[in-house]
């Protein structure tokens, strides 16, 4: 089994699903396809399939334009007009929106297509030739590199989109015989830290539905009274938030759990993360706050490692836990969960000491 830093790299794919903005029933029907040895593919012909099925029926998007008239459309630019004389040629200029099949939206797959042709099989390329040529007859030209458009409306797009930007984005590709290869990142170490953050936010956004609000990236307002403008940023990983009250802050640190005491032997939390998190917690408790804090977590990644520890700390709980990334689908999915669900207390039975299988991520 492939292997980066010690976590398979199914799981990888695994993190990256979670990361992405596909819909729940989207990530399940992806998952399928990790114990297969032509995952890229495999996602590749799916996208073709719904590509194939969307270019049926289109949508068309309203476009801003800005373009000189010998009639009014839409709002007047008077500013423009006069300093491009326009108005002594009979013409003013306007600025309106005109539906088009040339969005950011089509545009965005007509690239994720152009990258996807230098990759593919030559069964896949036909298609994918197929598809761009569909949207090139729609009149979409690109002009450098869209951004992935957000907020879509339309379902069917919407999710087509998502699809797009996975296998866009994906670092990991396959070779010619089936097997997972990793294609490293130049700040390798950074970019797992990202993600295995925005796949910590991700799963529970996918997951937490009942009841469950779920915030990633959210920034912290310091109380009025410590206001200076030296403070630095409290910006969040994963906020929980639910219908009976709880408010749970959760830190990701891609790093060891454990820190070495001053004894040999002696393993201890890393009191800096511990600050950090406590601080958030107790900064919050102010009149202004958009926020309750009931508890705080912290998540770490691990090899084949697994740490529950639950504390109180004044009117806080506050969990150091691991997420072992050598389990399969099903295991990663069920101690994410049984975070949430943890009991407020330490259970030392349920602690395997650290290996070293991560020591150059920390």
């Amino acid at each position: 089994m492939k292997t980066y830093a010690g976590i398979p790299i199914k799981n990888l794919w695994l993190l990256m699903l979670y990361a992405s903005d596909l819909k729940l029933t989207q990530v399940r029907q992806a998952i399928q396809y990790l114990d297969t040895p032509y995952m890229h593919d495999s996602l590749v012909a799916w996208l073709i399939q719904c590509l194939e099925q969307y270019l049926k029926q289109p949508q068309q998007h309203y476009i801003p334009k800005q373009q000189a008239l010998a009639y009014i459309r839409g709002k007047v630019d008077i500013q423009r007009s006069y300093l491009t004389h326009s108005l002594k040629q009979g013409q003013v200029h306007c600025q309106f929106a005109q539906l088009s099949f040339n969005s950011p939206e089509h545009q965005y797959l007509y690239v994720v297509i152009d990258k996807l042709l230098k990759q593919t099989k030559l069964e896949h390329h036909l298609a994918l030739k197929r598809c761009q040529r569909q949207l090139a007859q729609l009149g979409v030209q690109v002009i450098g590199r869209p951004l992935a458009p957000k907020h879509v409306n339309h379902q069917a797009l919407s999710e087509l989109l998502a699809l797009a930007d996975v296998l866009l984005n994906f670092k990991i590709l396959s070779t010619e015989d089936g097997q997972h290869v990793w294609q490293q990142p130049k700040d390798d170490l950074h970019w797992l830290r990202q993600l295995f953050e925005r796949a910590i936010g991700g799963f529970y956004k996918k997951y937490l539905t009942q009841g469950w609000r779920v915030l990633q990236g959210a920034v912290l307002r310091w109380p009025p009274a410590t206001q200076h403008m030296a403070l630095p940023q409290m910006k969040t990983d994963v906020i929980l938030t639910h219908q009976d009250r709880r408010c749970i802050l959760i830190d990701t640190k891609f790093t060891q759990i454990w820190t070495q005491g001053y004894y040999r032997k002696q393993q201890l939390f890393k009191s800096p993360h511990l600050y950090q998190l406590y601080t958030y917690l107790r900064s919050q408790e102010h009149a202004t706050s958009r926020f309750n804090f009931t508890q705080g977590m912290l998540i770490y990644p691990s090899i084949g490692q697994t740490v529950t520890a639950d504390l109180q700390l004044h009117d806080y709980w506050i969990g150091f836990y691991t997420l072992d990334l050598t389990q399969d689908q099903q295991g990663i999915e069920q101690q994410l969960l049984s975070f949430i669900e943890s009991s407020r207390h330490i259970d030392c039975d349920h602690i395997s000491w650290p290996d070293t299988a991560l020591d150059r991520l920390a």
